[in-house]
């Protein structure tokens, strides 16, 4: 409904902004130093996406162990915008939606071009929260629900974007259900 009732009155600008904003606080860019064994697991699965991130866009993309993160380039942020402007707005808005659940442009790209499953994204978003749940235990009822209700979210984020995106050639049901009737004569 919100695709088609357009209640922002986005337009493909407008959304590639707003998709463009999370770049500068993207999970994957943001480290720890300590507990080392949760350091290790983040350089271990996030550094091949940020390589793959910069080797797709042709970019350096800045990391950081603190709360700062020195700023994006400009070059980077304005081939991105193009890339998400040759999107139409309701694949940008499945695009959107998965960025928002993943927090980040990364993951949500990576699963747009098929480089991550939706699984691989979702444990790769929620790391640290997956490391404490080791550590300290799960609570099914909370845990479990939060980690089953991101992966539907992200689905169904990625289901849109893939059903708007794609070139698809349709058939008319009756037409190719009457030659099928002709061929069984």
């Amino acid at each position: 409904n919100t695709a088609i009732d357009n209640p922002g009155h986005d337009c493909r600008q407008s959304l590639a902004d707003s998709i463009l904003e999370f770049i500068d606080s993207d999970t994957l860019c943001f480290r720890v130093t300590e507990p080392k064994e949760l350091s290790d697991l983040q350089q271990t699965l996030w550094d091949p996406m940020v390589g793959w991130f910069e080797h797709r866009f042709h970019c350096i993309i800045p990391v950081t162990q603190t709360v700062h993160l020195d700023a994006m380039s400009s070059d980077l942020k304005s081939g991105l915008l193009r890339h998400l402007c040759s999107h139409n707005r309701w694949s940008l808005l499945g695009l959107k939606f998965a960025t928002e659940n993943l927090k980040s442009v990364i993951l949500s790209l990576a699963l747009t071009e098929r480089r991550l499953s939706v699984d691989e994204c979702v444990n790769y978003s929620r790391l640290e929260e997956e490391f404490a749940i080791a550590k300290w235990g799960r609570i099914p009822s909370a845990h479990d629900l939060e980690l089953h209700a991101l992966r539907s979210r992200v689905s169904a984020a990625l289901l849109f974007y893939i059903t708007n995106c794609e070139n698809r050639q349709l058939s008319q049901k009756g037409d190719s259900f009457a030659k099928t009737l002709e061929s069984v004569q």
